[in-house]
């Protein structure tokens, strides 16, 4: 993925542009990825409120976040990376 944002940067590509239904559907890949309904439920109560949440809580998402972008499939890896990016 670096290696394709570094020749998109070389060409002065204007980045790619994300509709709500592609981050909708990363998201819902993303929730589904994680193996309980412990870290689903923190993911939710967290994420939504990235800017005012503690940042034990996240360095935790943004950890978790970052570990998904590279077991999803390929749709939704760039999408993740996108909203990561984003933070």
């Amino acid at each position: 993925m670096s290696y394709q944002a570094g020749i998109a940067e070389l060409e002065q590509r204007p980045p790619s542009k994300v509709s709500e239904a592609q981050i909708q559907a990363a998201s819902e890949a993303f929730m589904a990825s994680l193996p309980s309904d412990a870290m689903r439920s923190r993911a939710m109560a967290v994420m939504p409120h990235m800017e005012t949440a503690p940042p034990a809580d996240v360095c935790w998402a943004s950890r978790t976040m970052f570990n998904a972008v590279a077991t999803l499939p390929k749709p939704y890896r760039g999408t993740l990376a996108w909203l990561l990016a984003q933070q």
